[in-house]
């Protein structure tokens, strides 16, 4: 009966410093960020003679926690979901799953996160590097674009390069 309980005490340990550290993770994530987000349209995938087109805009997001504590990238595409979130040795690593959300123009767009950092090995979509400041994370979506009269849809790539500001 000893060894049960001492075992069970040990889970439970083990579980509550899962939990603190996610906290943690998420806390340090929370906050304002301006940078730049570089849109790629991925022209050369259709397959019509066109190069990608590649733009670029300064913007501020904020990361913020609903009230079902679930952790939200608030951008010009949306509310953007991030999920499998990590406290890492320097900062916060996180996923952006497939999702559907609601741009600026009230159009909806399905985005999936790419993998744009590694940490030990795994990959993640995004990273917050709290040493240095710098918030990295990309997605990949799809929109509809007018060649020559013919609306088709093409992929667009979005990599964000931030520093937090508060």
């Amino acid at each position: 009966m000893r060894a049960t309980s001492i075992t069970l005490l040990f889970v439970l340990i083990l579980f509550s410093c899962g939990q603190v550290k996610k906290a943690v993770a998420i806390e340090d994530l929370l906050g304002k960020y301006s940078g730049t987000v570089t849109y790629v349209v991925k022209h050369s995938l259709q397959n019509v003679g066109l190069e990608d087109d590649t733009q670029e805009q300064k913007v501020t997001i904020s990361i913020f926690r609903n009230n079902s504590d679930q952790v939200f990238a608030r951008t010009g595409d949306g509310s953007i979901k991030l999920s499998g979130i990590t406290l890492a040795f320097n900062g916060t690593a996180f996923n952006i799953s497939n999702q559907n959300t609601v741009n600026n123009k009230k159009e909806t767009l399905n985005l999936q996160g790419f993998q744009t950092a590694e940490l030990d090995g795994v990959k993640f979509d995004g990273i917050y590097n709290s040493d240095i400041n710098s918030l990295t994370f990309g997605y990949e979506t799809s929109i509809n674009y007018d060649y020559w009269g013919t609306m088709a849809p093409v992929s667009v790539m979005a990599v964000y390069e931030f520093s937090k500001i508060n």
